[in-house]
């Protein structure tokens, strides 16, 4: 008889949110899912998490075969590091050679506690 690895990974999940919890005694947490991993009859629902909704799409770039977070090209960081305050965070990037990939957006979940 082999691991059911759906219910180890579950239960992985339950330990890390317990101790989450009993660490940092959150009043709620919230979290997300990608949508292109996931769908809304997953590990949040039977951890006890509320479904709230679906965000916009979000984006990443790519340089190569390299992925980043947008968050690390915000239009902030690239005029503090010298880029032009006229062009958008796009433009940039686009000079730099990273390419803009979209995703579909994330499932948003909350567990109030």
């Amino acid at each position: 008889m082999g691991i059911n690895t759906p219910i180890l990974k579950l239960s992985f999940l339950l330990l890390q949110l317990n101790n989450f919890i009993k660490n940092y005694n959150p009043e709620r947490i919230v979290s997300y899912a990608d949508r292109m991993w996931s769908n809304q009859d997953n590990a949040y629902i039977k951890l006890g998490f509320n479904f709230i909704g679906v965000t916009q799409p979000g984006y990443c770039y790519f340089k190569g075969s390299h992925r980043f977070n947008r968050f690390n090209f915000t239009k902030n960081k690239l005029i503090n590091e010298g880029f032009d305050k006229n062009k958008t965070e796009h433009q940039i990037m686009l000079e730099r050679g990273y390419n803009r990939i979209y995703n579909s957006g994330c499932l948003k979940y909350e567990l109030i506690l």
